[in-house]
C-alpha cells in the first residue's frame, strides 16, 4: 500500500500549505479497485482484485518486477541530495522565521502552543 501514501503526497503537501494560508482544500480520492500482491517470504505471493484470489511463485516474479519497475520509474526522476541541497541553498535556507509563523498559526488554530 505504499503506492497510495505516495500518490496521497501531492494532494497532502496542498493541503498543509492551504491549511497554512487559509486556502481552499483539496479533495483526495483514493482509488477503489486495485490489485494487491503481498509476498509471502517464502518465494510465493498471493494476489487479490475484489473477490479473486490467487497464490503462487510466479506471482512472485509478477511482483517483483512491477516493483522494481515502479521504483525505477519513480527514483528516475528525483533529484539527488546534492541538487536538493543546492535548491535549498539557493532559495534562502528551510524555511526559518516563515516555518515559525505557519506553525504558530497552525497551534492558535489549535488551541496549542508552538514549539
Amino acid at each position: 500500500a505504499g503506492v497510495f501514501a505516495v500518490r496521497m503526497g501531492v494532494p497532502l503537501a496542498h493541503n498543509l500549505r492551504a491549511a497554512l494560508e487559509g486556502a481552499e482544500l483539496v479533495r483526495y480520492v483514493p482509488q477503489e479497485s486495485f490489485l494487491g500482491l503481498v509476498g509471502t517470504g517464502d518465494g510465493d505471493c498471493i494476489a487479490s482484485r475484489g473477490s479473486l484470489a490467487l497464490q503462487g511463485a510466479w506471482l512472485w516474479k509478477l511482483k517483483d518486477w512491477i516493483d522494481r519497475k515502479w521504483m525505477h520509474d519513480y527514483t528516475n526522476g528525483l533529484p539527488t541530495m546534492e541538487e536538493m541541497a543546492a535548491r535549498t541553498r539557493a532559495s534562502g535556507g528551510g524555511g526559518g522565521a516563515r516555518a515559525e509563523s505557519a506553525a504558530g498559526r497552525v497551534a492558535a488554530s489549535s488551541g496549542e502552543e508552538a514549539v
